[in-house]
């Protein structure tokens, strides 16, 4: 498993279909829980998304595979 509950991440998808075309390149969150081959992550911003069945803020979730996102160590330059 590449990320774990609690990294913070950083979508690096630059595709405007689907989840990119809410997903700012570059935004960060957190991963709130894993269920592979996907990963929920809490956007600090409203990304038009949804909960992810309870685990995020309503609109701040996105489920996403692990080749969407990197590892940060902060949310400098969060978008």
């Amino acid at each position: 498993m590449k990320f774990k509950v609690g990294d913070k991440v950083r979508y690096i998808y630059d595709y405007p279909c689907g989840a990119g075309q809410y997903i700012p390149y570059g935004a960060c969150g957190v991963v709130k829980a894993t269920e592979e081959p996907f990963f929920a992550i809490e956007f600090d911003s409203d990304v038009k998304g949804h909960c992810c069945g309870g685990y995020a803020r309503a609109g701040h979730g996105w489920w996403l595979m692990s080749e969407h996102l990197e590892y940060t160590e902060t949310f400098e330059g969060n978008v």
